[in-house]
């Protein structure tokens, strides 16, 4: 007995019908997991997978690469924007501390401390998530296009 594996989702119905004709056609035993749910003018409420039995992922992988090279990605990109979600990640928590200490220090009111403290570091968060996505939007582009 084999099991499915999941080797793509998608957003739009259409292109997962699209991919599941071809790979049928190429002898590939083929299911969409959540493709008979309804959907809205606003798109299907869940992603629609596209599921092949385990024997054969290599080959079903295989002829959608040739298909749409794009959708699989290269191990360096991923492996680059891992690394810009994580300095993103570490840029807002350095931002969203300095933030909540500055606003724990000058909250004007007089709360308890342990007040002060939830609503200095709901405040900071905000305040540094903020800052992060301007910073995001402001800094200057790279010579090669992406940003560093």
């Amino acid at each position: 007995m084999s099991y499915l594996k999941s080797i793509l989702t998608y957003h739009i119905p259409s292109e997962a019908e699209v991919d599941k004709s071809m790979l049928e056609s190429h002898g590939i035993t083929v299911n969409l997991m959540n493709a008979n749910v309804s959907r809205s003018e606003l798109g299907a409420p869940f992603h629609i997978q596209l599921q092949v039995p385990d024997e054969q992922v290599e080959e079903a992988v295989a002829l959608l690469r040739e298909l749409s090279p794009q959708r699989f990605g290269s191990p360096a990109v991923v492996k680059e924007i891992e690394a810009g979600i994580r300095r993103a990640f570490v840029r807002f928590s350095f931002v969203a501390l300095a933030c909540t200490a500055i606003l724990f220090l000058f909250v004007i009111h007089e709360p308890s401390l342990a007040e002060r403290f939830v609503l200095s570091l709901v405040n900071g968060a905000m305040l540094g998530g903020l800052i992060s996505i301007l910073y995001a939007f402001l800094k200057p582009k790279s010579k090669s296009g992406t940003t560093r």
